[in-house]
């Protein structure tokens, strides 16, 4: 009986000593930090592959997977999506390209003056959504609309919706972000609005976004949880809302993010490391909170669209470092 109480006491103090706890919690740091997901490359056809075509996003009509140039001349670019499934079962063949001629597109960038093209798109039945950037002198971003159809996008030059930019606090006043915009866009079928974020969301006080009905005529702000990094895309997928949370380098003094991220070899630096991951949305009534899902790499790949495909998602860069698609499983 004696022995049995000191084997007893022996086991309660080895799997509650601070020292296993220790172990248990730094083993769990680790294996977050090594865990990357593995991308399997899509090549695009040579037509379209150029960095130069800038792709902002990604959006989907029937079976089509139209990439979103930022300054498209008179077209978009896009695949059929039964091309990339092959690539995934082995065939190394290229896929097809597709087009969608644009019109109206000069009238759109007369009516904005400080345009800097399309950052996200969306589509909805035979209705496509776009958001447009703008140069730093204008306080508003703007969400069009259009028809699409196999082959071509007739934009509505008489509805255009701005979104007011968020800005950030700088002392006592507020000064506006270089470069972002309402880079995010998905639709919410059970809400039958459009959900926009702001590419830049820790603000701890103003974080928000917008939900916007189909004709454009109603644009409500939604509280969003402040989270690290940038969003740069969304897809609801059947209820399940993933995101592109990306952070580059060079963006430090803009961001100044917080949040820790274990690497091999200890903490990601982020005055010389860039970050990727999968993020899940929950969007409640009046707010919008984040979940990690997954890490992507910590490599420069500046991610710009996602779309759900098969049991993951299909990434692509803009130009930065290379135009670039792949696909990565979810876990």
């Amino acid at each position: 009986m004696h022995y049995f109480k000191n084997y007893t006491l022996r086991i309660y103090k080895l799997f509650f000593s601070p020292a296993l706890f220790l172990i248990i919690l730094l083993s769990g740091l680790f294996k977050e930090g090594q865990a990357q997901s593995t991308e399997l490359q899509i090549r695009l056809p040579d037509s379209i592959s150029s960095p130069l075509f800038e792709y902002s996003g990604l959006a989907m009509y029937k079976s089509k997977l139209l990439l979103l140039q930022q300054y498209p001349v008179q077209t978009f670019p896009g695949i059929d999506t039964a091309d990339i499934g092959r690539q995934l079962n082995g065939d190394s063949s290229s896929a097809a390209a597709h087009y969608w001629q644009i019109r109206h597109l000069d009238n759109i960038i007369r009516k904005l003056p400080f345009y800097q093209g399309f950052e996200a798109a969306t589509v909805v039945g035979d209705e496509i959504f776009l958001s447009i950037e703008t140069l730093d002198e204008d306080p508003w971003c703007y969400l069009i609309k259009g028809s699409i159809n196999d082959s071509l996008i007739i934009l509505d030059t008489t509805r255009i919706a701005p979104l007011k930019k968020l800005r950030k606090e700088s002392g006592d006043s507020t000064i506006t972000i270089h470069n972002i915009g309402f880079e995010a866009m998905t639709w919410l079928p059970a809400r039958n609005r459009l959900l926009l974020l702001f590419e830049y969301n820790r603000y701890p006080k103003i974080s928000h976004g917008f939900l916007v009905n189909k004709d454009l005529s109603q644009v409500k702000p939604i509280l969003v949880n402040p989270i690290d990094f940038r969003i740069t895309d969304l897809i609801n997928n059947n209820g399940n809302i993933y995101g592109i949370n990306y952070y580059y380098k060079g963006e430090f003094e803009l961001f100044n993010p917080q949040e820790k991220i274990r690497k091999d070899d200890g903490y990601a630096d982020w005055t010389r490391d860039c970050f990727s991951r999968i993020v899940k949305l929950n969007v409640k009534k009046n707010k919008v909170s984040f979940k990690v899902i997954q890490n992507i790499s910590f490599n420069n790949d500046n991610w710009e669209g996602i779309m759900n495909f098969r049991n993951g998602v299909l990434l692509i860069t803009d130009r930065h470092p290379e135009s670039k698609m792949v696909f990565v499983a979810l876990k």
